[in-house]
């Protein structure tokens, strides 16, 4: 491993540590000694990556983060046998002792391994890839130009290539054939595996994750409650909760951002039929460990503790907590005779039975799914809603089509009767892994727009531009001004 892969991490490590010294205890020599030496380190860091990019080593670069690392051993243990405090003093210290002992190894061994002509050209080359590969899709996605940015490489290289992204070699692959591999394919083929950043978050138990006869058995779990047959007698429930996000965030306002007011609405939804959490401070908790969660997801997978990511590890841990005291609440309740199995999607999971009457899935499995659902049912479905009503806004013969009267409200309308070849939309997905929540999703979307487009009209404050991030998100998160209609709400 080369020196600067530590060194430059190790340098911010000591920074924050000083920073984090003068704002607890105003030490101007925390601040001076940590920011400074720290600072030294991360440029030493930087001579040795400069000089193995073109093949040589810093030896300068080693002296310096051998020089600050013995020092940083020296004060910190110093100050650990005064105050005998493992944190920060201890931690630093047996770091820095560490970090001594790894620089004097590489200057013993001469530093830097550096590749031969052939193998230094192809390590560069795949380096400069990775990088350039990962800023531009993020770039294009951020510019809302993903599209263009894979037209381009199809044009350029077929409808099938490699690239790195985010540190793996990737395949791209483009077009309904490719749709048709991927959705075809089995776990044989083609398996199904997701960052291992995302993995510590969800867990390794859940439908992503899992293939052949384990995805099976707990995809027909979930499908127990999730089929259009069960969602029928849960449409009451839903268009409550509908109702009171129109009484609490709609009515008497004159505008109103969509995305954010979606967001809360769906997450109401999934804790009262999912979870069967009602509102309260236990569900005030959920969503807030829920967006700390949700934000850390996508970031850089580092785990410090001034990082997104660990606040999203720490998030999604008290999120699982609360499942678990949950899922034994529930266990409790299903013991009671009278009590409806599927009421929500956490008793329907624990009440699934085998022939010889045992529980299909297991506790862990349950967390992790519901944890799966959690996540999925809440941005896409809050994403889907927020440009529907952007769309109605946009193009008034679509609201037209939808609602020809006030009064009534037809959800077959919103059906596309026209013929589309396979495999060539695919909002849900397909094959053995179609979104087992798809008709949860269009219920749930069909309820709230008719709730909507029989209560108001609306007209966008601004089209505002919208990224993807990874979902298309707009910027703003589409500001409209919404009228109330005098006809009957209650339709």
């Amino acid at each position: 491993m080369h020196d600067f892969c530590f060194t430059i991490p190790y340098g911010l490590v000591i920074v924050i540590g000083g920073v984090i010294g003068y704002l607890r205890k105003g030490s101007v020599a925390s601040l001076g000694g940590g920011v400074g030496t720290g600072l030294v380190l991360i440029f030493a860091g930087y001579l040795s990556l400069k000089a193995f990019s073109k093949g040589k080593n810093s030896f300068l670069g080693l002296a310096i983060e051998t020089v600050c690392a013995a020092v940083l051993t020296f004060v910190m243990g110093q100050r650990y046998m005064q105050t005998s405090k493992i944190m920060p003093a201890g931690i630093v210290a047996g770091i820095s002792v560490l970090m001594t002992v790894f620089y004097l190894y590489k200057i013993a061994t001469g530093g830097n391994h550096i590749p031969a002509k052939a193998e230094e050209e192809d390590h560069q080359k795949g380096f400069r890839q990775a990088i350039a590969h990962s800023l531009h899709l993020l770039r294009a996605m951020r510019a809302n130009t993903a599209e263009q940015w894979l037209q381009q490489r199809i044009q350029k290289y077929g409808p099938i290539s490699k690239l790195s992204l985010f540190g793996k070699p990737t395949v791209f692959i483009h077009g309904k054939d490719a749709n048709k591999f991927v959705f075809t394919s089995d776990s044989s083929t083609l398996s199904s595996s997701q960052p291992q950043s995302v993995k510590k978050l969800l867990g390794d138990r859940c439908l992503l994750e899992l293939g052949g006869q384990d995805h099976k058995r707990v995809r027909d779990a979930l499908g127990l409650f999730l089929k259009p047959e069960s969602l029928k007698s849960y449409v009451g429930k839903m268009d409550e909760e509908v109702r009171k996000h129109i009484a609490t965030h709609w009515e008497g306002k004159q505008e109103v951002k969509v995305l954010p007011l979606m967001k809360t609405l769906t997450f109401n939804i999934i804790c009262a039929l999912l979870f069967g959490i009602e509102r309260g401070a236990r569900r005030e908790k959920l969503v807030d460990w829920f967006q700390e969660m949700i934000e850390g997801m996508w970031s850089i997978p580092i785990n410090l503790p001034f990082t997104r990511y660990n606040r999203s590890l720490q998030a999604s841990a008290s999120i699982r907590n609360m499942m678990k005291d949950l899922i034994g609440e529930k266990r409790r309740e299903l013991a009671k005779k009278g009590v409806n199995p599927q009421k929500d999607l956490i008793s329907c999971m624990l009440s699934t039975r085998d022939e010889n009457n045992r529980e299909v899935i297991d506790e862990n499995e349950i967390m992790d799914n519901v944890m799966l659902v959690m996540t999925a049912g809440h941005d896409t479905s809050s994403v889907l809603i927020t440009f529907l009503v952007r769309i109605l806004a946009n193009d008034p013969s679509i609201y037209a089509a939808i609602l020809k009267e006030s009064s009534k409200f037809d959800p077959a309308r919103l059906k596309n009767q026209a013929s589309i070849p396979p495999y060539c939309f695919i909002p849900f997905g397909g094959g053995p892994r179609i979104c087992p929540g798809y008709e949860f999703a269009r219920i749930e979307t069909l309820i709230t727009i008719h709730r909507l487009v029989t209560q108001f009209t609306w007209k966008l404050l601004a089209d505002n531009f919208f990224k993807r991030d990874p979902m298309p998100v707009p910027t703003e998160g589409l500001p409209i001004q919404i009228m109330p209609k005098s006809t009957n709400r209650t339709s």
